[in-house]
């Protein structure tokens, strides 16, 4: 009897000290789907289903009594200076109660670093506005990228700020998109209440998107009428948005057979190679954007924005009182879109990613940033919008690098597609073409290249998306060395072929 547990303790001892390599390859050869995805659903599914719904609650909340405040604010006939007063305190209220649920340990320094960067700015823009309107917006927008940098260098706690790194970007946008609104209207001075509640405005405060002034005001100021496609659409994006966490934390992180970790249950019956775990870090990467993406979607509908708003061609031509004015308007709250997974999925052209990543953020850079910069030419133009959002982003080494890159990829794929469409008078090879994609008409080689250059997005965006690994927190967000090791680990292929690439369009 003691000679068997010696033996069934060899036995256990020597299973424990396999090489990993070892029980990877025999997990593949024992592979059985049923088994990994049930192992899955109870080790991931239920507990990622739960924890979503439970920390989303104070913020979805804090969207409905904001919603429900400001329909009621409707019925008293206040004055106009009262009205905003009563909406700048509604909107920083449920804003610091939607801050709460998610920054609840480091609130009181989320709020003093955002409230610094809002009086700063706004004491800016004042003075601006009667000494030299015509640069407002960018003096405004130096000062607050030089406050988002200086704050985290003298910030002791990184980790802190790492967290608050999101919610800081969403305010740089309105802060920029409000000074460059004041440059080019009329008004002698700015209202600190309107200022304050666009800013806070708690649909929009967390996670965004990012909203225009005009956009804000028209949701305090019409009756917005709330349909059953506003419902629909509610549901649908949340849908989306718990379907998106899921994804993200227990299917793409878990596709292949981790070699280092072959006990993880995985998808598919493949040991991963550096570009498999690439793949499956970036996929994962991009469905927690989209995450974030549609439950800003129900959060800023839930407060009363959040529409494709289209006015009827009468509605332009006269002019309506507010009442008028808002019953003519059309509430298309189904078509509301923050992100299109589809074009990132399927990458088509590096242009069509950057837009459909966030197209809230793409209309903001391209209208505040690329429009200021365009007349030094368009590489430059394209340059300054990744350099203004690494900047916003702070100071982070793998993000500027990523950014630069998309950059880089944007512009060389531009010129090189073009080029090659002009030699061979087919423009459906361009990256971006306006004539409609007709199957019959769209020679066999366009529709080869096109499902090349497919692959090859693919294979930029899961080099760059290697970067955005779990581990990149261990070795913080500052550290050379990780940036460069992922990338080492693929032999740096992407941006040399990128350079290839650089060089084919200069010979053309």
């Amino acid at each position: 009897m003691l000679d068997m547990r010696n033996e069934d303790d060899n036995l256990d001892y020597y299973i424990n000290n396999l090489p990993d390599s070892v029980i990877a390859e025999a997990r593949v050869e024992t592979y059985n789907f049923h088994s990994e995805i049930t192992s899955l659903y109870e080790s991931c599914v239920k507990t990622i289903l739960h924890q979503g719904l439970y920390q989303s609650r104070r913020l979805l909340i804090s969207c409905i009594l904001y919603q429900l405040c400001i329909q009621l604010h409707f019925i008293f006939h206040w004055s106009s200076k009262a009205r905003d007063f009563v909406v700048c305190c509604l909107s920083v209220f449920f804003g610091v109660m939607a801050m709460s649920d998610i920054y609840s340990d480091i609130l009181f320094l989320a709020l003093s670093v955002i409230i610094g960067l809002l009086f700063v700015t706004f004491c800016l823009m004042q003075i601006s506005l009667r000494v030299h309107q015509q640069v407002l917006g960018k003096y405004t927008s130096f000062v607050t990228v030089l406050f988002i940098i200086t704050t985290e260098v003298f910030l002791q706690d990184s980790e802190s700020w790492n967290r608050m790194r999101g919610i800081m970007l969403l305010i740089s946008m309105k802060v920029i998109s409000y000074s460059f609104d004041a440059e080019r209207s009329e008004a002698d001075s700015l209202c600190v209440l309107e200022y304050f509640s666009y800013v806070f405005h708690p649909g929009t405060l967390v996670f965004g998107p990012w909203i225009s002034l005009d956009d804000y005001r028209d949701s305090i100021r019409f009756q917005i009428p709330f349909k059953m496609t506003w419902a629909l659409s509610i549901f649908k994006n949340f849908t989306l948005a718990i379907t998106c966490l899921i994804i993200s934390t227990c299917f793409a992180s878990h596709l292949f057979i981790d070699p280092t970790n072959p006990y993880v249950p995985s998808l598919l019956p493949f040991i991963a190679n550096n570009w498999m775990q690439a793949y499956s870090i970036a996929i994962s990467f991009h469905f927690s954007h989209y995450y974030i993406c549609y439950l800003s979607v129900v959060t800023n509908q839930l407060s009363g924005c959040g529409y494709n708003n289209r006015f009827t061609p009468s509605a332009t031509s006269k002019k309506f009182s507010g009442g008028k004015l808002a019953s003519m308007r059309r509430y298309n709250w189904l078509d509301y879109k923050v992100t299109n997974p589809l074009s990132v999925e399927i990458p088509r052209s590096m242009s069509n990613v950057v837009v459909a990543w966030n197209i809230p953020t793409s209309w903001w850079l391209k209208n505040y940033v690329f429009k200021t910069f365009r007349h030094l030419g368009v590489f430059p133009a394209i340059l300054s919008v990744y350099i203004a959002s690494a900047m916003l982003h702070g100071i982070s080494i793998y993000l500027s690098l990523v950014l630069c890159s998309l950059a880089i990829y944007t512009y060389v794929e531009e010129v090189l597609r073009a080029k090659l469409a002009r030699r061979l008078d087919c423009s459906y090879i361009k990256a971006r073409t306006n004539e409609p994609y007709n199957l019959r008409r769209v020679p066999i080689y366009a529709h080869v290249f096109n499902f090349l250059w497919i692959l090859v997005n693919i294979m930029h965006l899961s080099y760059l998306g290697s970067l955005f690994g779990n581990d990149a927190n261990e070795n913080g967000h500052y550290s050379f060395y990780h940036t460069f090791s992922k990338l080492s680990n693929l032999n740096f292929f992407s941006h040399i072929l990128v350079v290839f690439f650089y060089i084919i369009s200069c010979l053309l």
